[in-house]
């Protein structure tokens, strides 16, 4: 169900602290988005990258803020539904990130699960990716190769 628009804004406001403490180099803020919870599941870009429970996202964040000198995320779009205590997100966004003085740029996608516990929307799943750069448009599969 389509989240109504206070939902969907405090669902939006805590995918702008997620970029936000990204782009503060902030560990401690990012991992204070997610629930503390035993089972949350997060998938990132690299092949090594699913962390489970709130430890895990900690060393990713620590991880991902080590290998850059910046981090930004600007949100194109995005789609926010809910029923009760639980919402979920997908968004596309531009990922922009400095290493070695060098910029780098990419589409990216981000999908989450957020509960709201005493009044807070917390992650409690995510999801992160960036399209199949060998997958041409109308294709469903990336090229064999």
């Amino acid at each position: 169900m389509k989240a109504n628009p206070a939902i969907t804004q405090d669902v939006m406001a805590v995918l702008q602290a997620y970029a936000d403490a990204y782009g503060a180099g902030d560990a401690d803020a990012i991992a204070a988005l997610f629930a503390a919870d035993a089972d949350l599941v997060f998938f990132g870009t690299g092949s090594d990258e699913r962390r489970v429970g709130a430890d895990g996202i900690r060393r990713q964040a620590e991880r991902d803020l080590s290998q850059c000198e910046s981090l930004s995320m600007v949100f194109n779009w995005s789609a926010v539904s809910a029923s009760g205590s639980v919402a979920w997100a997908s968004t596309e966004l531009t990922v922009s990130w400095q290493i070695d003085g060098k910029r780098f740029e990419l589409p990216a996608r981000y999908s989450t699960v957020l509960e709201q516990r005493a009044g807070r929307w917390l992650m409690v799943q995510g999801h992160f990716s960036f399209p199949a750069s060998d997958q041409s448009e109308g294709n469903s599969f990336p090229a064999a190769g």
